[in-house]
């Protein structure tokens, strides 16, 4: 609706009319209309495009001008200008609307980057999490997108992880929700490789850095602890604590089934520190580690999260090198020493997680009838509130 005022001021003999008022025009809902289709699109370099089609725009206008002569004369003039001009006005709108995906939509979308930096620090601070869209597809039921996901290194590019990625479905799933979203294994094993690539899995811990508290025994951390664990002959030797080197053998991976399952060969290396503060290699292991849970989701009003943590297996344990100081190792003592200490950590955790999480509300938008459905990838569905 527009709102003009007019002064028309007669001067001369020719010009007798003396006037003032205002001009209300308003576009008529019944005879105003815009339309116009919205297709994204992926060009072939992968990038996000909009184009604007069949654009179709029309528009009624009413003029009413308070007044007698003057404001007839001027609704007159509208209503030939109306007549006249009306399709040459709404063709050149459609015009500049279909010029505003190149001029104006297109132009923001090459400003935005879907790069999410891990946030390490040095040297690793490249790492970065990549969220390139690799598919659209919008229907008249639902509207799809396709997230890469991979993890990489922008400080060192060559650097990539080599394994195609898993196949994704190619319609939408039965549940009826709001929204779905499906991860497969590939995106965690992608930044499993770049981590495991980096060194970050490998760290080395202090004796006295470990649990020591083991459902309820206090234990404390030495070389005579470890000749009770199948290195005997450390029982001749003086006390000494020690240092556990941790490192991984190839990469560690997830596989997505009926829960969540990390599987990862470990190298474990036990050296002695001497009173100097040097350390003597004792003997070396290889662990496989298996790791699963099984998450699921409450019923009922606010809906929790279960983490559904499952006993930690390291089986069967190998020795990969002894040394002099260490004798002979038996790995199958230390193998259910480790399985002990572990599990009495994964059962404080679950004792710590309790009944489970509450899902989150962030700025007043939440989840509900929330559900996950496991197979060869973890789908979620959810519906989606807005707490005004």
């Amino acid at each position: 609706k527009f709102l003009m005022d007019y002064s028309i001021q007669g001067s001369s003999w020719w010009n007798p009319i003396s006037a003032s008022g205002h001009v209300d025009i308003s576009l008529l809902p019944s005879g105003t209309s815009l339309q116009a289709v919205l297709r994204p699109y992926l060009t072939s370099q992968g990038e996000l495009r909009v184009s604007i089609e069949d654009v179709d725009i029309h528009f009624e206008m009413e003029v009413i001008v308070p007044g007698l002569f003057v404001g007839n004369l001027i609704e007159t003039i509208v209503w030939v200008a109306d007549t006249l001009m009306r399709h040459q006005i709404e063709a050149m709108l459609g015009r500049i609307i279909n010029n505003l995906d190149d001029d104006f939509l297109n132009p923001m979308l090459n400003d935005l980057f879907l790069e999410v930096p891990l946030g390490l620090p040095r040297p690793n601070d490249g790492m970065t999490l990549n969220f390139a869209i690799c598919d659209v597809e919008f229907t008249d039921t639902y509207a799809s997108v396709a997230l890469s996901g991979e993890t990489f290194d922008i400080n060192d590019p060559q650097l990539s992880y080599g394994v195609a990625p898993v196949s994704i479905p190619h319609q939408p799933p039965t549940q009826d929700r709001m929204i779905t979203v499906a991860l497969t294994k590939w995106t965690i094993n992608s930044a499993l490789w770049m981590l495991s690539r980096k060194g970050l899995f490998e760290t080395t811990l202090r004796s006295e850095d470990l649990l020591h508290d083991v459902d309820g025994a206090s234990i404390d951390f030495n070389t005579k602890w470890l000749s009770l664990q199948g290195v005997p002959k450390l029982a001749w030797a003086p006390k000494k604590p020690f240092t556990l080197s941790i490192s991984t053998m190839g990469s560690p991976s997830v596989a997505i089934d009926d829960g969540i399952a990390v599987s990862a060969s470990l190298n474990l290396t036990f050296s002695s520190v001497e009173p100097d503060g040097s350390s003597d290699l004792l003997f070396s292991l290889g662990v496989p580690l298996k790791l699963s849970a099984h998450p699921r989701v409450t019923d009922g009003s606010p809906q929790k999260i279960i983490a559904g943590l499952q006993p930690v297996s390291f089986t069967p344990v190998t020795v990969l090198a002894t040394t002099q100081a260490s004798g002979t190792v038996y790995p199958s003592v230390l193998e259910a020493e480790l399985n002990i200490i572990t599990n009495s950590f994964i059962k404080k955790s679950q004792e710590a997680l309790g009944s489970g999480m509450e899902l989150p509300v962030v700025n007043g938008f939440g989840l509900t009838d929330l559900s996950l459905n496991f197979g060869h990838m973890l789908f979620t569905h959810a519906n989606i509130v807005w707490d005004w």
